[in-house]
């Protein structure tokens, strides 16, 4: 296990970067002035600006395009391992794959609907608020920039993990384009394209890209023969960038998606031969993932739409600029789930959702000639969430008379930040970083909640039946019987926060960068979708952390490195209730510790190594949940009184011991054919708990993983046509990605088995 004495001996290596700065310049100057060795330059703008990622104190790793097709990314469920501290889980249900950053996830699976996120997720600096986007396919996308740890002075919304940029490509001045196609042997193909160029002279130009995919799905359904894990996705966007005057910009852009999939679930305990424990697994269950064998014979499905349209403004001032961004986005979905994954109709859920989002962010930046530079704003969001219906249907409840239990929720959101964050250059190697971030959120909750017979009969005679014993009730007849058809709940609550943000920096030389920081994250309380309660708490972080960026041998090596502590308070847990929904409640606290090692090496023209080390240690240092007992025996959906369980030295949910990736790219120049390419890469992962309670068991808990990926392309001289042939998971690893507790028993997503691939790649 992760502890704290190997902080300290990263903290070590760290500082020994700095402790011979002359290293570098003398390395350097041994080495040739011809530079075409050197790794290329990394531009983010994480900082509201394009600088060197090199430049920039804090940990981020940028995935290019070129990763992304490297990697075989489609969505961001991929980039697990792929990049370090993050953990991107495969949907369990609804379209919702939760992410995690550094150990920080929110409330864990599918219970989030009307929850914040503690990781952000931004595309084309437009705020995405819920799970709407980790599953979506992404088309035309030109980064993926991954910032790790709490955010809130630079960006619209706060984060308490992280944030994820995507940028999509923006139209060119030149006219060009692009055609791809993809096929694999699981069924999969892949359309995609883009058309960039001046629409009415070179004060406008616009970008359409369009991509289609259609996976048929690597599981069987053994109850009818239908495939699993399939799926169709559409996604079109356009933008059009016009340059109204010398200093005014304006982009606009609009962007549809469209989704259809059968997730890839499972029952991973046994509820085959009558009553079960939710702890104990299944038997088989490895050679049941191996075989792709599911079990529904409910229905099983998610489609959803979204749109997204923005207006970005950027005015030059001469002295700073100033950028607007306008949004709106209207996401909807409508799904089923067959919980009990078995053959008996024990457990379902449908539910539909629609979520409108309005947001508006005012930047105001100055970055003059002297030591002083700065970046403030204001940020506002409001959002309209509905569920409604959620209908649980337990067959289990009520005496095995079952129960519908219909759930109609809307929760409204209007909150309010402004934010500034300010550099100033103390000298030529010293500057001192400034932040903070002022919120305040307003919720409103309304919720109606009905209960009623789902198949009818007589209820038993028995004393735990109480005044309804020996009573005949028909399908459909409203329980209690005599109470209100529905139970009405409605409340508010307001959130304020105050987070402050400090970075003090060191160019020890001109390739070495040392940093160290503190900043605050906040995630606001809200209400559980599934309750009639008051809302939960806010959970607050406190992160500290130190960090170099080094690079040595004329830019042919590259070597970051950080470590971090994070004090984490009131986080916020998902609860599963044995007879249907969910709980949130808060756990007092959490103690997170890691760190994290990133290097390119580059030793001569042709050939690339890159990769990654995550170490991490999240432990709960205080508080108890309710957990189901260890050993009793029910049918899943049976009323099953919860036990306080202490959740001291319990590890956190998706939060593995380490992480690890490696690639190398070998290239060779053929007279003639082009340049041939030759890659390969592993990713690899600890085991992951996905419940804070019951670890000492196995149900909830993923096994560690390696996946092996390979890839040889071949570009034409003139860089036009790009033919590729790829595998992924070539050594066939299977494991769970994600563990949900529906009915208070496990029900997990699992990853695609191994594939082979060709693809090709026209430019125009």
């Amino acid at each position: 296990m992760f502890r704290p004495e190997h902080i300290k001996s990263v903290a070590g290596a760290i500082l020994c970067l700095s402790a011979y700065p002359s290293m570098a310049s003398a390395q350097t100057e041994s080495v040739p002035e011809d530079r075409a060795r050197a790794l290329e330059t990394v531009i983010v703008n994480v900082q509201r600006k394009p600088e060197d990622q090199q430049s920039v104190p804090a940990s981020i790793t940028t995935a290019d395009r070129k990763f992304l097709d490297e990697n075989d990314i489609r969505t961001l469920q991929d980039l697990t391992a792929a990049v370090p501290g993050l953990v991107a889980t495969d949907s369990v249900s609804y379209g919702a794959a939760p992410l995690s950053i550094r150990g920080v996830g929110g409330v864990n699976g599918g219970a989030n609907l009307f929850a914040d996120e503690p990781v952000s997720v931004y595309l084309d600096d437009v705020y995405l608020a819920r799970l709407s986007f980790s599953t979506a396919d992404l088309v035309d996308v030109e980064s993926i920039q991954i910032v790790r740890g709490p955010q809130g002075t630079l960006f619209g919304r706060n984060a308490t993990a992280g944030a994820l940029l995507v940028a999509t490509a923006d139209p060119t001045q030149t006219p060009s384009g692009y055609a791809e196609a993809a096929y694999t042997d699981l069924g999969e193909y892949r359309l995609a394209g883009a058309l960039s160029g001046p629409v009415a002279g070179e004060d406008m130009l616009g970008r359409l890209a369009i991509g289609y995919s259609d996976r048929s799905g690597f599981g069987t359904n053994t109850i009818n023969g239908e495939r699993v894990g399939s799926s169709q996705d559409l996604t079109a966007r356009g933008k059009l960038l016009m340059q109204a005057n010398s200093r005014l910009k304006l982009l606009g852009s609009i962007e549809y998606q469209k989704r259809d999939a059968v997730p890839a679930t499972l029952q991973l305990s046994d509820l085959f031969s009558g009553p079960g424990n939710p702890l104990r697994l299944r038997p088989g269950l490895q050679s049941i993932i191996e075989a792709n064998a599911f079990s529904y014979d409910a229905e099983n499905f998610f489609r959803s739409d979204a749109v997204t349209a923005s207006l970005t403004g950027e005015y030059d001032l001469g002295w700073g600029e100033l950028t607007s961004v306008t949004a709106y986005r209207a996401y909807e979905f409508h799904g089923a789930q067959d919980s009990d994954g078995t053959g008996a109709s024990f457990f379902r859920n449908t539910g539909r959702s629609d979520n409108d989002q309005y947001t508006q962010e005012i930047r105001l930046s100055a970055a003059g000639s002297g030591p002083l530079s700065w970046i403030g704003g204001v940020f506002y969001i409001h959002e309209d969430n509905a569920l409604s219906p959620f209908i649980v249907d337990n067959v289990s409840g009520l005496f095995g008379l079952g129960t519908r239990a219909e759930f109609n929720a809307f929760n409204e959101l209007d909150s309010w930040s402004a934010f500034l964050d300010a550099t100033y250059q103390l000298n030529d190697r010293w500057a001192l970083t400034g932040g903070l971030r002022y919120t305040r959120e307003m919720k409103s909750f309304n919720t109606g909640f009905a209960l009623s017979v789902l198949n009818g009969g007589t209820i038993p005679n028995i004393p735990a039946a109480g005044p309804f014993a020996g009573l005949t009730l028909t399908a459909g007849t409203p329980f209690p019987v005599g109470a209100p058809r529905e139970v009405r709940f409605q409340d508010e609550a307001s959130f304020d926060d105050l987070s402050p943000r400090a970075v003090l920096e060191y160019q020890a030389s001109d390739n070495v960068l040392l940093y160290g920081s503190f900043a605050q994250g906040f995630k606001s309380g809200g209400f559980n979708s599934f309750g009639l309660t008051p809302a939960f708490q806010p959970e607050t972080i406190d992160a500290y952390e130190i960090g170099a960026k080094t690079e040595w041998l004329q830019g042919q090596v590259r070597i970051n490195a950080s470590v971090f502590q994070y004090d984490y308070s009131n986080l916020q847990v998902r609860i599963g209730i044995p007879t249907g929904g969910v709980d949130i409640q808060n756990a007092a606290a959490a103690d997170v510790r890691g760190g994290e090692l990133e290097f390119a090496v580059r030793p001569f023209e042709s050939l690339t190594l890159n990769g990654s080390v995550a170490v991490l240690d999240a432990e709960f240092t205080e508080g108890f949940l309710p957990a189901v007992p260890a050993d009793q025996l029910f049918l899943i959906g049976a009323p099953v009184a919860l036990e306080s369980q202490a959740i001291t030295g319990n590890r956190l949910s998706r939060a593995p011991e380490w992480q690890g990736y490696l690639a190398a790219e070998y290239s060779i120049l053929l007279p003639q054919w082009g340049t041939l390419s030759i890659r390969g890469d592993v990713k690899t992962q600890s085991e992951t708990y996905f419940l804070e309670v019951n670890q000492g068991d196995n149900a909830f808990r993923g096994d560690g993983f390696a996946e092996f990926g390979v890839r040889v392309s071949l570009v034409s001289p003139d860089e036009r046509i790009e033919l590729s042939v790829f595998g992924r998971n070539v050594s066939n690893a299977r494991y769970v990605t994600q563990v949900t507790q529906l009915g208070s028993f496990p029900n997990g997503a699992v990853n695609e088995p191994r594939k082979w691939g060709v693809g090709i790649k026209a430019r125009f």
